[in-house]
């Protein structure tokens, strides 16, 4: 993956706030989080207008990590 949301994802430094949460991310921001995938898509959609966000599990400590793209 190399997009403005991959690298972001990358370079992020406060997943911890995160944790066990789906964050949508468009540019350089996160701009949707939430337990549900589907709420966190709702929002997300309405922010992002035209634009696809990366979603992301920000996978609890023992938890593997899921990506949408």
């Amino acid at each position: 993956m190399d997009s403005p949301e991959s690298r972001f994802l990358i370079e992020m430094n406060d997943k911890e706030q995160y944790r066990g949460q789906w964050v949508a991310i468009l540019d350089s921001e996160v701009i949707a989080h939430g337990k549900s995938v589907g709420k966190v898509y709702a929002e997300a959609t309405k922010i992002s207008k035209d634009k696809t966000p990366l979603f992301v599990e920000i996978p609890d400590k023992n938890k593997e990590q899921t990506l949408i793209l």
